[in-house]
């Protein structure tokens, strides 16, 4: 009887293990189609593609004129060449939160961001790139 129930909690750890495991993973693919769906609206200065992906309360935070300001930044450190995630947080019920470094060709910087049922809820890039741009006439 020992045995069984032994044979049982290894095969309920190892099942919770995969299920921990492909959260994180569907986490990660969607974080990084939010990232991915971010780049493309700066990139073309697109409020309406960013206030599509983004929560409104994110909406009613950033104005265009803010989205606008931070894209010509961000344009400015030139093409993406890499994004790598080196971190993620999954909780239940709470934003799903990841942590990007990410190379252009003029530059880089670091992006953290927050996510929820596929709606951005918060994002900030940062970085001596990024604060170097934002001083330049």
């Amino acid at each position: 009887m020992h045995r069984r129930t032994l044979l049982l909690t290894l095969v309920a750890a190892l099942v919770t293990l995969f299920a921990l495991s492909s959260t994180g993973c569907k986490s990660k693919k969607t974080l990084d189609a939010d990232v991915d769906h971010l780049l493309v609206a700066i990139a073309r200065s697109d409020y309406e593609h960013f206030k599509a992906d983004a929560h409104p309360a994110l909406v009613n935070e950033v104005s265009k004129d803010e989205f606008e300001s931070m894209a010509m930044v961000l344009k400015r450190l030139g093409p993406l060449k890499s994004k790598t995630m080196k971190s993620i947080s999954v909780r239940q019920g709470a934003p799903t939160e990841g942590q990007y470094d990410m190379e252009f060709e003029n530059g880089s910087c670091s992006l953290a961001i927050k996510s929820l049922d596929g709606k951005l809820v918060g994002f900030h890039f940062e970085g001596p790139d990024i604060k170097r741009l934002q001083n330049a006439p």
